[in-house]
């Protein structure tokens, strides 16, 4: 269904690191000369400590909280559900009303300070402008007054029990806060609210020291398990475990109520005027059709979104007289992408290759389209639109215009009905454009031009001398986002749109060209 309607779940392929792509372990900064790995540093010193404690951990260390931030469960450790947050965010958000797009799981909470673009260890190819709600339950055997350092660029908050202990929310460089809680023995709920604004740097520490200890440590979940046998438990009782710790149930509730009461149709929409962006239009200068019928446009915006998009290459021998031009374009074009825009390739051919996953790093991607060999083999160019248009419903930010830049000689065959390959597009607001090779003749198989225009993409021709990729990239931004409240429809049906422009719009403007998809995919 339309991205707008369905956040979909931000799962990511593991994968090592490269550029701004971003592995699950830590890489911590070298320790001071006069320190050694695992140093411990006066409790009366706090604020000398949480300074310090960016240079108690070697690099590469073997410890416990060497794979912070790992997507593979810690049992007894903490959970932390990611999540988008706007551009100039400066404060933590409410997240009872976001849904998480991810999951990741620690022992402790130790990243000292760090450029951004070494990014959150365990969250890949983000890299700022998100948060994370950590959540857990600890065991205190020895009960009293323990103290706690908290850390963070930017905002952070530190709960027991559902009690704010430490606030250091605020958009800030790398600040410090600390304060002393005294807990019973027995278990505690532990939440730690975490969120990365802009550029430049980002960090997070979690310290903590005992009733009887004389040093802080970094905060680390197994030292503070229950016995292992609950005969052995001096406080509190196993029954406390029973009912597992549901950070999602609010929000899941939230959502499950706007969609059944209140779901909305978000749809992009490109007017353009001599092939630029026309701005300024208001919700009084579109029409908009659902299943032939007028609907309340219930808000409008323009701008420019961050890109996801794939680069679909058709490996047939048509595209061969073209891959030069490609890849002497392609480092230009790539370079006058935005910083926050992300690119996969994919080769199909006999069959369907990923051959670089959606990465920030430029130079990858290049040597990705430099590596294409056109070959042999029947090519199924619906299949290839339909599984590419899955990857990205899987993979694809939601605050992201999704895309598939097509290549192709347009032949081949169906593997999958038209219908499979139109509906993939429109289940999550998918533009299709294509670079096509020029033929005087319909092609006798698959044809691509349905889809683009079906998805409210773009069409242009390639020639040896001339491969317009730049230009096809260009028109994928500065859309409107026309939103509407659904009007009804039973799941997986199929409903059909139209976006217009009034009469005195169009009087207004003169000749325009208006692109939008021709419909959605009801939930």
């Amino acid at each position: 269904m339309t991205r707008g309607l369905v956040t979909d779940r931000f799962t990511e392929l593991r994968r090592q690191r490269s550029g701004n792509d971003i592995a699950e372990t830590a890489h911590l900064v070298h320790p001071s000369p006069k320190l050694r790995c695992g140093s411990v540093f006066p409790v009366q010193r706090w604020v000398f400590a949480t300074v310090c404690l960016s240079l108690a951990v070697c690099r590469g260390q073997e410890g416990p909280l060497a794979t912070f931030g790992t997507t593979v469960v810690i049992p007894g450790g903490l959970t932390g559900k990611i999540y988008h947050i706007p551009f100039n965010s400066s404060s933590l958000p409410n997240f009872d009303k976001l849904e998480p797009l991810g999951t990741i799981y620690a022992r402790g909470l130790y990243i000292p300070p760090r450029e951004f673009t070494e990014g959150f260890p365990g969250i890949t190819d983000r890299i700022e402008w998100f948060a994370i709600d950590f959540t857990g339950r600890f065991y205190i055997a020895n009960p009293g007054k323990y103290f706690f350092s908290l850390c963070s660029d930017d905002g952070s908050k530190l709960y027991f029990d559902g009690k704010v202990a430490i606030d250091n929310d605020g958009a800030h460089a790398t600040v410090c806060q600390q304060n002393s809680v005294a807990l019973s023995g027995g278990i505690h709920s532990i939440r730690l609210s975490y969120f990365q604004g802009p550029r430049y740097h980002l960090s997070l520490m979690l310290a903590v020291a005992g009733p009887k200890d004389k040093f802080a440590r970094p905060f680390n979940t197994d030292e503070f398990r229950p016995p292992a046998n609950p005969e052995d438990w001096k406080y509190g009782s196993p029954d406390a475990l029973t009912v597992p710790v549901n950070p999602d149930a609010g929000r899941t509730s939230l959502r499950d109520v706007l969609r059944r009461e209140d779901p909305m149709v978000s749809l992009p929409v490109q007017v353009l005027s001599h092939d630029r962006p026309v701005p300024g239009l208001t919700q009084a200068d579109f029409v908009v059709r659902d299943q032939g019928e007028p609907q309340a446009i219930t808000g409008l915006t323009f701008e420019e979104q961050p890109l996801d998009v794939v680069l679909l290459f058709d490996a047939s021998p048509a595209m061969a007289p073209y891959m030069k031009q490609v890849n002497a374009t392609a480092q230009r074009t790539l370079s006058r992408l935005d910083p926050h825009d992300r690119v996969a390739v994919v080769l199909f051919g006999e069959k369907l290759n990923l051959t670089m996953t959606l990465a920030l790093n430029r130079d990858l991607v290049a040597a990705a389209i430099r590596r294409i060999q056109p070959g042999e083999g029947p090519r199924d160019l619906n299949g290839a639109i339909a599984l590419t248009a899955n990857y990205l419903r899987d993979h694809a930010r939601p605050d992201a215009a999704t895309a598939i830049v097509i290549l192709t000689g347009n032949e081949g065959i169906r593997g999958v009905p038209d219908s499979a390959a139109r509906d993939a597009l429109w289940q999550t607001n998918i533009i299709l454009s294509g670079l096509l090779v020029k033929a005087n003749d319909p092609p006798k198989g698959a044809d691509v031009r349905p889809f683009i225009q079906a998805s409210g993409g773009e069409i242009r021709y390639m020639d040896p001398k001339n491969v317009p990729l730049a230009e096809l990239l260009g028109s994928l931004r500065a859309r409107y986002r026309i939103n509407y409240r659904m009007p009804g429809g039973t799941s997986r049906s199929i409903r059909n749109i139209s976006v217009e422009l009034t009469p005195e719009a169009q009087a207004r403007l003169g000749d325009i060209t208006l692109r939008t998809p021709g419909g959605y995919v009801v939930p």
